[in-house]
C-alpha cells in the first residue's frame, strides 16, 4: 500500500509527452523530502496499444518507468493506461466511482461507503456529523458488522431497522469509525447498491467485497440466494 501518492491524469493525445511535462513540472515544484516519501502516478486513458507502447523498447512506458525511476527523484513511479484503467475498474467498483466522479460521471446505480458518509456527515456542516450518531447503542450490531467486514467470519448479515436507508447510514458510519488502517484497507470493498440489476452485475467480480443492499430484498427474492 502507498503511503503518499502524486496523480496525474490526463486525456492529452499524446501521453508520452504529456507525463514527460506532469514529471519534471511536479519534480520541480514539490520539495525532496516530501517526493522521497511520493509515489509519482501518471494515469491516461489511452491505451498503450493505440499511442504509448507497454513495452521495454526505447519509447515504451515499462522504460520510460525504469528511466524514471533510476533517477531517484520519487520514492517510486508508476504509469497507468487506458487497459489497466479497464482492468482495475473491472475488479474494484470503487475505483471506477472515484475516476468517474473525477470527470464529472459519477454512476447513478452504486455508491461506495466512502462516497456516501462523505455527503452525510456533510449534512447541517459545519460540524460534520460523527460516526456515533449512527452506531452509538448499538454495539451487537457493530460486533456483528466487524465479523463481516473486518474478520471476514460471517458471509451475510440481515439489518433489520424502522427506517429504510438506515442500513446503509449505519455501515458508511461504523466504516467511518475504525481506525485509519483499518477504514484504509476495506472502506473501498464495501459497496452500497440501489438497484437489483447492478447488484447482480457485481456478483461476478473475482475479488471480495461487501454488498450493501439499498431495495428491498424481499421484493427482489430471486436475487436472494447470490448475497455476499
Amino acid at each position: 500500500m502507498l503511503n503518499e501518492e502524486n496523480i496525474e491524469i490526463e486525456t492529452n493525445v499524446d501521453a508520452r509527452a504529456k507525463a514527460n511535462k506532469d514529471y519534471n513540472d511536479s519534480t520541480k515544484s514539490i520539495p525532496k523530502d516530501v517526493r522521497k516519501e511520493t509515489t509519482f502516478v501518471f494515469v491516461t486513458p489511452i491505451s498503450g496499444r493505440r499511442d504509448w507502447p507497454d513495452t521495454w523498447k526505447n519509447d515504451g512506458i515499462s522504460a520510460w518507468v525504469a528511466k524514471k525511476r533510476k533517477l531517484g527523484n520519487w520514492k517510486d513511479v508508476r504509469v497507468l493506461d487506458g487497459c489497466q484503467l479497464i482492468d482495475w475498474t473491472c475488479q474494484f467498483p470503487a475505483i471506477g466511482h472515484w475516476l468517474g466522479t473525477l470527470l464529472g460521471q459519477t454512476p447513478d446505480d452504486y455508491d461506495t461507503a466512502y462516497n456516501y458518509w462523505n455527503l452525510l456527515s456533510s449534512y447541517g456542516e459545519p460540524p460534520s456529523l460523527l460516526p456515533d450518531l449512527f452506531t452509538i447503542g448499538l454495539k451487537l450490531a457493530s460486533d456483528k458488522l466487524r465479523r463481516l467486514i473486518i474478520e471476514r467470519n460471517d458471509t451475510q448479515l440481515r439489518l433489520v431497522t424502522r427506517y429504510p436507508g438506515y442500513s446503509k447510514s449505519f455501515v458508511c458510519a461504523f466504516l467511518a469509525s475504525l481506525s485509519d488502517d483499518e477504514r484504509a484497507d476495506h472502506q473501498n470493498k464495501v459497496l452500497v447498491f440501489k438497484s437489483p440489476d447492478s447488484f447482480k452485475q457485481a456478483c461476478s467480480l473475482s475479488e471480495s467485497h461487501v454488498f450493501v443492499l439499498d431495495f428491498d430484498l424481499d421484493a427482489n427474492s430471486k436475487l436472494a440466494g447470490g448475497t455476499q
